[in-house]
């Protein structure tokens, strides 16, 4: 079943999934932004726990999201910053197509 499903998306294909987890990542801190913030300014206290338990959701599946990236090595928040940046820049350079890409 394994090699089924890794035939369809095409296993090994690292800067794709590495894309994904970001696009995951970022999704999931900006739903649960919005959950916190519409829990703020919730009136009733049950919406405001449903949103509360809605944002606490996103954010366990953000941090898990996060060590999934630590693990596999494709973000080290210690690096120094110009490492970090020039890791994503080569990152971007795998994931863009030759033509859209510009020398910095």
């Amino acid at each position: 079943m394994a090699s089924l499903i890794g035939s369809i998306f095409s296993v090994g294909d690292t800067a794709s999934d590495q894309t994904m987890a970001y696009m995951a990542a970022v999704s999931a801190a900006g739903t649960a932004n919005a959950y916190f913030s519409a829990a703020v300014v919730a009136i009733t206290p049950e919406v405001r726990q449903l949103f509360s338990e809605f944002g606490s959701e996103m954010l366990t599946g953000h941090g898990q999201l996060l060590n999934l990236m630590l693990h596999k090595g494709w973000i080290n928040p210690y690096d120094e910053t110009n490492q970090q940046l020039q890791t994503v820049v080569t990152h971007s350079m795998q994931v863009l197509p030759s033509e859209h890409q510009h020398r910095i």
